[in-house]
């Protein structure tokens, strides 16, 4: 691959050395050096939470990599609505996962909120107003909404967990898109 540098890559020496690494954080360092800095690919955003997490502990560990992520945009459409849509994931992960930038408290932690959000962005989808996003319909009248039932889970047709699948987005949490 290559591409004008718009950092040194001696920016991330740190980072590459002791950060926590994954294919979208290595992405970034890729297109912002112009060095290859993965042998997987140099494109690769992020997926999940997880994903998003290592990449905002990339931009805060080297803070002049922030003032050029925004050129990420122009590395896939995909980039390009996450970029546009970082501040509502972070927020939404900050929100949901207060200690989410400790690796130890909160680096394994379970985001689900932030992953519907992030599926939604990558679809180029729109929230899904019955549902309020959530995916979830009406609760289950077996079980309560508990998905759980006497002997292990329930098993009730429809039943997703202790709610039937909304209808309009079915369980998505969005809709429209191009998934």
């Amino acid at each position: 691959m290559t591409t004008t540098a718009l950092l040194p890559l001696t920016s991330f020496t740190n980072w590459l050395a002791f950060g926590e690494r994954g294919l979208s954080s290595e992405a970034i360092v890729t297109h912002l050096t112009g060095s290859a800095v993965s042998r997987w690919g140099h494109g690769d955003h992020p997926h999940d939470p997880a994903d998003f997490r290592r990449c905002v502990v990339l931009l805060e560990a080297v803070p002049v990599a922030g003032l050029t992520f925004p050129t990420m945009r122009t590395v896939s459409p995909a980039w390009a609505r996450l970029v546009d849509a970082w501040d509502e994931i972070l927020a939404e992960l900050t929100a949901e996962v207060p200690g989410f930038r400790d690796r130890d408290s909160g680096g394994s932690a379970s985001a689900p909120r932030t992953y519907a959000l992030m599926q939604r962005v990558l679809a180029a989808g729109t929230r899904c107003e019955p549902c309020d996003g959530t995916g979830k319909a009406e609760a289950c009248p077996k079980c309560h909404g508990t998905g759980r039932r006497a002997g292990g889970r329930c098993r009730n047709e429809g039943c997703a967990a202790g709610h039937f699948y909304c209808r309009t987005c079915r369980g998505r949490g969005y809709t429209g898109g191009d998934r």
